[in-house]
């Protein structure tokens, strides 16, 4: 277990509400759609936390599984990526993965691996909201739809 804030999980069980209940009620189901926010960028984290607090989306969210950032840091656990956790609708991260040969090592293993919708390196986040501040550099960009 890594160093997860206590603020940064709830910040993201409220962003995922919709999606981190098992087996959500009726009622339960209603609240969350009212709690849930669909489109939000966090603080950057490590690849580490980021797989600890994605791993609570419960059974996965559309084409996104729960443990795959957990498979990403089994493969890349010494690269130094950072993560932006992202919603974007669905689910979305961006990695900030430091300069050199790995960067595209990873790019084409998220490609080949997560079967996500969209992977892209981004130098701005998508769904800017007001009051998060802009993309810090350029990142990789993983959209689950």
């Amino acid at each position: 277990m890594t160093t997860v804030t206590t603020a940064s999980l709830d910040k993201f069980r409220q962003v995922y509400a919709d999606a981190v209940i098992r087996d959500m009620t009726d009622e339960q189901c209603k609240v969350a759609v009212k709690e849930r926010q669909l489109h939000w960028h966090g603080e950057r984290i490590t690849l580490a936390e980021a797989a600890e607090i994605y791993a609570t989306i419960c059974q996965g969210y559309n084409e996104f599984k729960p443990n795959m950032l957990k498979r990403l840091l089994v493969v890349c656990p010494d690269v130094g990526i950072e993560v932006t956790p992202a919603r974007e609708g669905s689910v979305a991260v961006y990695l900030h993965i430091p300069t050199g040969r790995q960067q595209k090592s990873v790019e084409a293993w998220v490609k080949k691996m997560l079967n996500a919708d969209e992977v892209d390196v981004v130098d701005h986040f998508t769904c800017l909201q007001d009051g998060e501040e802009e993309l810090d550099g350029e990142a990789l960009r993983i959209w689950w739809d």
